[in-house]
């Protein structure tokens, strides 16, 4: 007796599945997984304003809002690091410090105008290179020091 098979179509079951190979006709291997390090060689989108959030605590949140889009440690004091692999080496290159709102960058080239601003200005260096021969100093102050 030969057996026989017949396809059925547009049927619901409803039930408990053990395993599945297919979910809308894509392997099931195609989806990235909830529960285990998974990787992806498409496209990872996040489509909204509250974004990504990183951490078993949810620590470290990135958002958009309009044009701007903010990188935050939403942790009390925590410090964001950017680290570069230079030759080999991890190397933090700059840290953002969450405790006293300073920023450390490691070595800093500026190659257009830079302007600072404050009521102090403070440059602590072994040696001093100026290239530009012109240096004004007190420019703007009127006080008869």
């Amino acid at each position: 007796m030969k057996a026989s098979s017949t396809a059925i179509t547009s049927n619901k079951f409803v039930g408990t599945a053990t395993d599945a190979d297919a979910l809308g006709g894509v392997a099931a291997a195609s989806y990235l997984r909830a529960d285990a390090n998974d990787t992806t060689s498409g496209t990872l989108g996040v489509l909204n304003d509250t974004g990504f959030t990183v951490g078993v605590d949810s620590d470290f949140t990135i958002s958009q809002s309009g044009a701007n889009t903010t990188l935050k440690n939403v942790t009390q004091d925590g410090d964001i690091v950017f680290n570069v692999n230079d030759g080999g080496t991890d190397t933090t290159a700059m840290t953002i410090d969450g405790a006293t709102a300073t920023t450390t960058v490691t070595n800093l080239t500026v190659t257009g105008t830079m302007t600072t601003s404050g009521s102090v200005q403070n440059i602590n260096v072994t040696n001093l290179s100026v290239s530009d021969p012109l240096i004004i100093l007190a420019s703007g102050n009127n006080s008869s020091d």
